[in-house]
């Protein structure tokens, strides 16, 4: 039977044929253009807040949220994983950082930056990764077991929510080498209560109210009573409102609240890391570039099983590494999928890459332009922002009760990692 002949005989014209691919592309389109700009309104205030995690200043999350999204749009096989910032990823980033400085011995080269160590600890992790796909290393990853993830995430914020006591209520406490030094942070906590600043406190508890009732009632209730599905960004939307309250009534100057600070408009220029601090580097950026492959891949699998795709895991080795290594030649810190991020695209309807691309360019016009008017941010908003993204980690109490349940060997495994994160971070 001919193909003119089995058209005939099935109903199959060509012309319904044609339009209905159009309208299938347009709809894929149209999915990707709202899905990649959603995106980028989330990379935003996300970008920004990490950028103090990581000890750098703010302009460089900017930079962390646009340019490792447009280098893997060409590498990867994800078509949903949102490359960029990763809070747990970033107190990593700070403390080897941190301890690649305090080891930097040389009366030839000045001592790196906080940027120029987070720059080549990316790039060292690009490394790492490419490797990992040299010697299709792969097989790794089904190793990282449940109780091992869980122990370390839990741990990790734990840190990342002490962290931000600072900001929050406007005061300055000094780090302890001590294995117990969080506790002993939160114990320093009433010493300065006399210090505190009352309106950051209060600007503080607004913004977390403000982004729980949005995102646990007002969403939730859109969703189920409305069908609406597109995710509001309330991250922004308390961004906008805070800085604009900031510029008119002068934060900063008449009531001693902390600000952002300089955030320089236009594109960096591609510079090579520095290489007098890649040995330390190298090694310090091994336990990065295994976070970064565990939640890179076991989401970006998850992903494709949901949607019904298939994943290249051995291609996103090369992925992850080439984005790494071409991201490291501007100054930024190192970078990883964001779990939320990516739920959040897929709900607003991105369908492939390309939507990347979209991504990219709302980030390109918010350095080029619009960057100055978030110099007069409250810190303590981003704080806060970081702490409601946190709270849904610690909301999984069923399932460390569910481990227990399970597996008593796998409930004592995820415990001594979650311990052994006070060794880590101290």
């Amino acid at each position: 039977m001919s193909q003119e002949q089995y058209d005939e005989k099935y109903g199959i014209d060509e012309e319904e044929n044609h339009a209905f691919v159009d309208k299938f592309k347009r709809n894929l389109l149209v999915g990707d253009i709202v899905g990649g700009i959603t995106t980028g309104i989330i990379h935003i205030p996300q970008g920004i807040a990490y950028a103090g995690l990581n000890g750098v200043d703010p302009v460089y999350g900017l930079y962390v949220s646009f340019f490792p999204v447009l280098f893997y749009m060409f590498f990867g096989t994800s078509r949903h994983a949102s490359v960029g910032s990763f809070a747990v990823l970033s107190l990593m980033a700070k403390d080897a950082g941190e301890k690649i400085m305090e080891n930097f011995r040389s009366d030839a080269l000045p001592p790196p930056t906080p940027i120029e160590t987070a720059t080549m600890l990316t790039f060292c992790m690009g490394i790492w990764q490419l490797l990992c796909g040299i010697f299709r290393l792969q097989f790794i990853v089904s190793y990282f077991s449940d109780s091992l993830i869980s122990g370390f995430t839990t741990g990790a914020g734990c840190h990342v929510l002490v962290a931000q006591f600072d900001n929050l209520i406007g005061v300055t406490t000094h780090n302890s080498s001590s294995f117990f030094y969080i506790f002993e942070r939160v114990l320093r906590i009433p010493s300065q209560i006399e210090h505190v600043n009352v309106y950051t406190c209060i600007i503080s508890v607004l913004s977390i109210i403000f982004l729980e009732i949005g995102k646990d009632i007002i969403s939730p209730w859109l969703a189920k009573k409305h069908n609406f599905k597109f995710p509001l960004p309330y991250d922004l939307i308390l961004i906008i409102i805070s800085a604009a309250a900031s510029i008119i009534l002068q934060f900063n100057l008449n009531y001693g609240i902390r600000v952002v600070g300089e955030i320089p408009e236009g594109m960096p220029s591609p510079i090579l890391p520095n290489f007098s601090i890649f040995l330390p580097s190298l090694i310090h950026s091994i336990p990065l570039a295994v976070v970064t492959i565990a939640v890179h891949i076991a989401m970006a699998k998850m992903l494709a099983k949901d949607v019904g795709y298939q994943l290249d895991d051995h291609q996103e080795f090369y992925a992850l590494g080439l984005t790494s290594m071409l991201s490291a030649l501007f100054p930024l810190y190192p970078m990883s999928t964001g779990v939320g991020r990516t739920i959040a695209s897929i709900k607003a309807g991105t369908n492939t890459q390309l939507s990347s691309l979209f991504c990219s360019g709302l980030l390109f016009l918010v350095i080029l332009k619009i960057g100055s008017y978030l110099e007069q941010l409250p810190k303590c908003v981003l704080s806060a922002i970081i702490v409601t993204a946190l709270l849904s980690l610690f909301k999984k109490k069923d399932e460390l009760k569910r481990l227990y349940i399970v597996s008593k060997i796998d409930f004592v495994g995820a415990l001594k990692v979650f311990i052994k994160m006070f060794e880590i971070f101290r």
